[in-house]
């Protein structure tokens, strides 16, 4: 079964206070606002037998003058991203997955959202999560009885 590690370290954290509403002014200049997850959240874990989907949804306040957005989503100390995409144009993502994390590298995990403008790079805004402990919302001991059937 493939195991949800891969990750890297982010950036700074960088927020822009006094913003309402979903969208950040543009001004050339647009730091983002990240919605959801909060800052430390524990989000959905899969279980070990399968049959069950991992859904981790992140979601940043749009810049009216963003070209793109880039999220990444690692856990601390790993070599490669969960979630590494520079070609968003949208501010929601859903990862959607039917492995699990292993309950060894389920805490330390950030997700981070930077936005590019005239071309550019802004900083990173970054929050921290953790991960439910493998099975924690399995049937039957891990395994999730398909539909109109039940499992071994």
């Amino acid at each position: 079964m493939k195991q949800l590690l891969r990750a890297a370290l982010l950036g700074g954290v960088v927020l822009l206070p006094g913003c309402a509403g979903d969208t950040v002014p543009g001004d050339g200049d647009c730091a983002t606002q990240l919605v959801s997850p909060e800052d430390g959240a524990v989000l959905d874990n899969g279980c070990s037998k399968g049959g069950d989907l991992t859904n981790w949804e992140f979601r940043w306040r749009r810049c009216d003058s963003a070209e793109a957005y880039h999220l990444r989503v690692v856990r601390e100390g790993a070599q490669i991203p969960l979630v590494n995409d520079s070609t968003l144009t949208v501010t929601t993502f859903v990862f959607s997955d039917d492995g699990f994390v292993i309950d060894s590298n389920r805490l330390d995990w950030k997700w981070g959202v930077r936005t590019l403008v005239g071309g550019r790079w802004g900083p990173w805004t970054e929050r921290t999560f953790d991960v439910e402990p493998l099975d924690t919302d399995c049937q039957g001991g891990g395994a999730v009885p398909h539909a109109g059937g039940s499992s071994p």
